[in-house]
Order: structure tokens, then sequence, then C-alpha cells
């Protein structure tokens, strides 16, 4: 799967096999090579909405946000704070 939710864009076919569809990632972090993706999602409902997994010294750590305003914003926040206070340590 990882390599799935690291892809920034890749085709696929419908069902018929003669139709490919161009996805295309809506996770600017993907690029990131301590990311691993994984999701993201919006609706006026949920509002914005983003899980990534991220690898630092040897630790998996999943970053979940929901109900965003700004989930590249909050991210980016997360990732500092998660980043600075391994530096503690």
């Amino acid at each position: 799967t990882e390599e799935i939710v690291r892809q920034e864009r890749f085709a696929i076919l419908d069902i018929s096999g003669k139709n490919s569809h161009d996805i295309r990632s809506t996770n600017p972090f993907i690029t990131r090579e301590e990311i691993s993706g994984v999701k993201t999602g919006t609706s006026p409902e949920a509002k914005e909405n983003l899980i990534l997994s991220k690898e630092i010294e040897g630790l998996t750590i999943l970053i979940v946000i929901l109900g965003s305003d700004d989930r590249i914003q909050d991210a980016n926040s997360l990732m500092n704070w998660i980043d600075y206070n391994l530096q503690l340590k």
C-alpha cells in the first residue's frame, strides 16, 4: 500500500479496460522522504481531513487531522511540534 499512497500521480483503467483516467494526489506532503501518504479528504460537512504517516528517529508517527479549516497549516504545525519535541530527548 505504501507504494500507492506515495504516488503523486497515476493512471487507472475503467472497467472496460479501454479508457484511462489520470489520478492526482491532493497530499502535498508525499514528496517528503519522511512522509508515507496516507489519506486526504474534504467535504462541506467534514471540512478538511488528512492522515499522514511520518517516520522519524526509527518511529512511525500517525498524524490525524479531522474537521480542519486548513489541514496543511495544521499538519505543518504538528510536524514542527513533533520534530522539536523529539530533539529535546
